[in-house]
């Protein structure tokens, strides 16, 4: 090609009926101004105008292409099997949807004013669940479907020759505490929306309260889908107290009777105690990876971000100081190091992990250390201004999935603290130097 030069062509895939070739030359044209259109009005939407705006409102088209557009579904990024390290076992196919990412992502969309995509979402969390209920899956299939049978497809060499190439997740089979409490916390969030919920949803949400109620003390796989063996994970149990506190809430807002009240709140106060005297190492000053353990886990960068405990509490504190101290390099977290995950190999410095700390660091005050992990993290996107789920933290390299919705959440949430905090101390200057 010249330039200045422009040259069309149709690629069309069909499996179920004959192909439909697109007319060209004006028609493609005019369909690639529409599409232009479209996207710069749906970014328009968003009512966020401060600091990393310009990696916000990526971050927020990011999301958007990959929403499920029939059902409102998003899932965790568009590709599988994009190696975590080279030529290791840790190769993923993330083309699903997990409801882990629920609380995060109704968090983000809401303060970005995308309402209307929290309304698909949430109706798609509670269409897939239908399935499985009273108890929820860790991961579905755009349309809802449970079974995600993971498969290694030995006729592909995978990218840079990294096999295996799998398709489906075995993640599908797996028991994860931590889920509830990110389900109910989004629906929680999104309630500010709903007037009132139907009697089908009422019925899921205490049926849920019900699940965390019986099931609180049992071992699980974790949030990081530990494939060794089950265990009691620090962060699933706060992720139970997070489940009994929404479900509590949402109970006294909305009035609702017949409602084992007293028996949300006396096991609300169990698994806090559990936690505080169990998932805490005094030794070590940290919480940590399993009640009795005396592993760093940076999932608990998440307690104060759940409401869990304050940010400048003392025992969040030393947490994050435990955490940068055991498990970061150049700058850049790891989840863990000291534990076997029951996976050949290592792995990448974990990029939300890095957005966790930015926003922990930002709440509590100190922001000139969140802003330079938050730069320090962004400056691995390359010219189209993505993230992949991890990052080689000596050359920078983007590894595992690419783009990484996960990782873009915790951009989103972490730009807006820090801008929300210096905002504050912004405001504080002014009034000291007016002496007010």
């Amino acid at each position: 090609m010249k330039r200045g030069e422009r040259i069309y062509f149709s690629l069309s895939y069909c499996d179920q009926a004959p192909a439909i070739i697109p007319e060209l030359q004006e028609g493609a044209a005019n369909r690639m101004l529409r599409t232009i259109g479209y996207w710069r009005n749906w970014v328009a939407r968003c009512n966020y105008t401060g600091l990393y705006a310009e990696q916000v409102r990526r971050s927020a088209l990011m999301l958007k292409l990959l929403t499920h557009a029939p059902s409102g579904s998003i899932i965790a990024a568009p590709t599988t099997s994009l190696p975590e390290q080279p030529h290791s076992e840790r190769n993923w196919d993330y083309r699903y949807c997990w409801l882990r990412d629920a609380s995060f992502t109704t968090r983000v969309l809401l303060k970005l004013g995308f309402e209307e995509e929290v309304h698909s979402y949430m109706n798609w969390i509670l269409h897939a669940t239908r399935l499985t209920r009273p108890r929820l899956q860790v991961v579905y299939s755009t349309y809802g479907r449970a079974r995600l049978r993971e498969q290694t497809l030995d006729w592909l060499s995978g990218y840079m020759n990294s096999a295996p190439v799998r398709i489906g997740n075995g993640a599908d089979e797996q028991f994860q505490l931590d889920v509830y409490g990110e389900v109910l916390d989004a629906i929680y969030l999104y309630s500010d929306l709903v007037p009132k919920f139907d009697s089908d949803a009422r019925k899921f949400i205490i049926g849920l309260g019900k699940v965390i109620n019986k099931s609180w003390e049992e071992p699980d796989n974790g949030i990081w889908e530990i494939r060794s063996r089950r265990i009691h994970h620090t962060h699933s149990k706060v992720m139970c107290w997070v489940a009994l506190d929404r479900v509590i809430k949402m109970c006294r807002k909305y009035n609702w009777e017949g409602v084992p009240l007293a028996d949300f709140e006396n096991t609300a106060r169990r698994v806090r105690n559990e936690i505080e005297e169990a998932g805490y190492n005094n030794a070590m000053g940290c919480y940590t990876r399993e009640l009795g353990g005396r592993d760093v886990d940076a999932s608990a960068l998440t307690f104060s971000l759940v409401g869990y405990t304050d940010f400048n509490s003392e025992r969040m504190r030393s947490t994050m100081q435990a955490i940068w101290r055991d498990l970061s390099k150049n700058n850049m977290i790891y989840r863990y190091k000291t534990f076997d995950d029951g996976l050949k190999g290592s792995e990448g410095a974990f990029a939300i992990c890095n957005f966790w700390l930015a926003e922990n660091l930002a709440r509590s005050g100190l922001l000139d250390m969140a802003k330079s992990i938050f730069q320090e993290t962004i400056r691995c996107m390359g010219g189209s201004g993505l993230l992949s789920e991890e990052i080689d933290p000596v050359s920078g390299v983007l590894l595992g999935n690419y783009p990484q919705a996960f990782t873009h959440i915790g951009l989103i949430n972490a730009a807006l603290a820090i801008n929300e905090e210096v905002g504050k101390q912004d405001k504080t200057y002014r009034h000291s130097l007016m002496g007010e």
